[in-house]
């Protein structure tokens, strides 16, 4: 009588251990996801800038106007509001940057070509005038 005790006893320190970690574990996964999200919202906030269109919480949308740390102020119509930056619901648009032209290969292979047939020609010409003298 006395060891089916201890073995029941046993067999429900274990199953209370197994929920145990499974409920630790869960908890991990939901603050890992939960961390993650709030991360990108923060760099989502920190990404505005003057010309982006939003929607706030209040169902107003304009556009960015000016950017201060934890406001904002928006040109709604005729009107311009400051609104805190926790009161966006939603960025309709982004402006696009226009990135400076960088030279590639083609480019690079283009000016080499150009420079070698200028070259060519400061000779023909030296080599014309030295004949005509």
């Amino acid at each position: 009588m006395l060891t089916s005790l201890m073995a029941a006893s046993w067999s429900s320190w274990l199953f209370m251990g197994i929920l145990v970690l499974a409920f630790i574990g869960m908890y991990y996964m939901s603050y890992q996801k939960r961390k993650k999200e709030a991360q990108k919202a923060k760099e989502k906030m920190d990404s505005l800038v003057e010309g982006t269109v939003i929607k706030t919480i209040g169902l107003i949308e304009g556009e960015i106007v000016e950017v201060y740390e934890n406001d904002l102020l928006i040109k709604s119509g005729n009107s311009t509001l400051k609104i805190d930056k926790r009161a966006i619901y939603q960025i309709l648009s982004t402006p696009t940057v226009e990135e400076p032209f960088e030279e590639t290969e083609v480019a690079e292979e283009v000016t080499e070509e150009v420079t070698e047939e200028a070259e060519e020609v400061v000779e023909e010409v030296t080599t014309e005038e030295q004949t005509q003298e």
